[in-house]
């Protein structure tokens, strides 16, 4: 791919993860993003959310269990697990476990800056590359 990567989210999804990751302050709140790649367009249609056994300020670990519930649901509604999303007290840089993680799923990870209001997205390939969100209407 070639660093043109565009995720596709709504506006009303963006809030979901925003409330999300607000219930679970100062914990990391963590999810997948479910939906369709086309191209270099990363589109989420609904994002699963998943509990952090961590329950950590700086880290998220999702269960096996609640991986494999995922996967099933992904699959019995025709969607694919196209991204990683997790919430950060400060920034939406990757923190240094992140990217261990993002090399071994290569998918597109958006982080949220509880502090900031703001997104961050990225994949991990070869190099680590900004992703471009697109929040639309519904």
């Amino acid at each position: 791919m070639g660093g043109m990567e565009k995720l596709i989210v709504t506006t009303k999804q963006i809030e979901d993860l925003k409330k999300y990751s607000l219930f679970h302050k100062p914990f990391e709140a963590c999810s997948l993003l479910l939906g369709s790649v086309r191209d270099h367009f990363y589109i989420v249609r609904e994002s699963y959310h998943v509990k952090n056994l961590n329950r950590s300020i700086n880290s998220f670990k999702m269960a096996g269990a609640d991986l494999m519930a995922a996967y099933q649901y992904s699959l019995r509604r025709n969607l694919d697990v196209i991204g990683v999303f997790h919430s950060h007290m400060l920034g939406t840089k990757p923190s240094k476990e992140d990217l261990i993680y993002m090399e071994i799923n290569p998918v597109v990870w958006l982080i949220y800056s509880i502090s900031d209001y703001k997104f961050g997205a990225y994949i991990l390939d070869t190099t680590l590359r900004k992703v471009l969100i697109d929040v639309v209407m519904e």
